[in-house]
């Protein structure tokens, strides 16, 4: 019933049919995780921290409980915490692409990316299959983005573009290399806007997020429908008419 009520998005529902199945079985993980999960998409963060910590009483190596708590410490701008979490995952698995994305961020946050490819190398070294080499192009991407380094990121982010799993999110960031706030064209750093040149780099970057905008698929029905409107958004910086004009 509790899962029937979370496919219908009925959240309030969905809580108490979890709550009444734990009143039978107290420490039942199964349930613990998806109660853990429904309070933080409904941003309850203190009963979802409640729910992790009743799990981990029950299973100390829970790695969904781990997961959740990593992100919920993220949510709450506790980088420190968050780090921790995302760290106990990669030392269980130095592939988990996830969770290395995630650290990717905190690392940037903190001011402390140097400590990324670390990390990074670490992950390539246990890719057991050409298959998970899309995940590493995605960290990869990242750090480079970060890093100041938008072409780089741009080859690695277009590596994954195919990918079933992760290439929707390395066209959502190439997108965004490409339409930046600002709008400064890749490599135009020392280069007059005046130029010609610079003029037709400028064309040629906007015309490869628009075409990559309309590549990109966001799914409907997703937590708060959050892809949908990220892609809206980002057709609201087109046409970036101080280069079309």
């Amino acid at each position: 019933m509790a899962d029937y009520a979370n496919m219908l998005t009925d959240h309030d529902a969905a809580i108490r049919f979890y709550k009444e199945a734990l009143a039978y079985s107290p420490e039942d993980t199964n349930t613990l995780v998806e109660l853990a999960r429904l309070y933080l998409q409904v941003n309850d963060l203190e009963q979802c921290q409640m729910s992790c910590m009743t799990l981990l009483k029950a299973d100390a190596n829970s790695e969904a409980s781990t997961w959740i708590m990593a992100d919920l410490a993220f949510r709450k701008v506790d980088f420190e915490t968050a780090a921790f979490h995302f760290l106990q995952l990669l030392q269980r698995c130095p592939n988990y692409w996830t969770a290395l994305t995630r650290l990717v961020e905190v690392m940037r946050r903190t001011g402390n990316l140097e400590n990324v490819p670390f990390y990074l190398n670490k992950a390539e070294a246990a890719c057991l299959c050409a298959d998970q080499e899309a995940g590493l192009a995605c960290c990869r991407g990242l750090y480079e983005w970060y890093s100041g380094n938008s072409n780089s990121a741009l080859c690695q982010f277009n590596a994954a573009r195919c990918d079933p799993e992760w290439g929707q999110q390395a066209i959502y960031n190439m997108i965004e290399i490409c339409l930046n706030p600002d709008y400064e064209i890749l490599g135009s750093d020392s280069v007059e806007e005046e130029d010609e040149e610079f003029q037709s780099s400028c064309e040629m970057v906007l015309r490869m997020a628009e075409r990559l905008l309309k590549e990109h698929q966001p799914h409907p029905g997703g937590i708060d429908g959050d892809e949908v409107l990220s892609h809206q958004l980002l057709f609201c910086f087109w046409p970036p008419a101080k280069y079309l004009m």
